[in-house]
């Protein structure tokens, strides 16, 4: 037991998902939402009653975050992911509420309100040394919907700019 808590001090971010899967619901379907968007070893049941099975996993390290990391780049929504998640920071976390039928087919939709979700959210919880630098890496910071980290790399890709006889200027170099 020594081994494993010396183990997870090392690890600066710590994130818990849960999820209820309702009678009605195909927990392998629900699961697999959850796991769309972040990687969660094991999903345990945490609390079961006649109407649902509430569902805890718990991941170490920032990269467990590194799918919903993709996907939010991926559809161009790093500024309202950055706001949903901003807004609820809260000394070293911050939280958020995915829609799971959503998260099934691996798009993430973020909830205001539990009832966003028909059948209730995903909902996670990011806790760190840092949650600012766990938020700027995940959501990250844009300029004109360019994420900062890729402005210098969108510079170098300029194309150049033929004249009216489709001749290149001298002055237009390739990088």
């Amino acid at each position: 037991m020594n081994g494993m808590i010396e183990l997870m001090s090392d690890v600066d971010t710590v994130v818990v998902g849960r999820v209820r899967v309702y009678v009605t619901e195909d927990r392998d379907k629900v699961v697999r939402a959850v796991t769309n968007m972040v990687r969660l070893p094991h999903l345990e049941t945490i609390e079961r009653t006649e109407l649902y099975e509430l569902l805890e996993g718990v991941a170490y390290g920032r990269e467990s975050l590194a799918s919903l990391r993709r996907i939010i780049r991926k559809q161009k929504t790093l500024d309202v992911a950055r706001s949903y998640m901003a807004r609820t920071m809260r000394g070293r976390s911050f939280s958020f509420d995915l829609h799971k039928q959503a998260a099934y087919v691996g798009v993430a939709v973020f909830c205001s309100t539990h009832s966003e979700s028909p059948l209730g959210p995903i909902s996670f919880r990011v806790e760190a040394e840092n949650p600012q630098a766990v938020l700027d890496w995940l959501a990250t910071p844009t300029v004109g919907g360019v994420p900062i980290d890729e402005l210098s790399k969108r510079n170098l890709k300029r194309k150049p700019v033929r004249r009216h006889d489709d001749r290149l200027a001298a002055e237009d170099e390739f990088f």
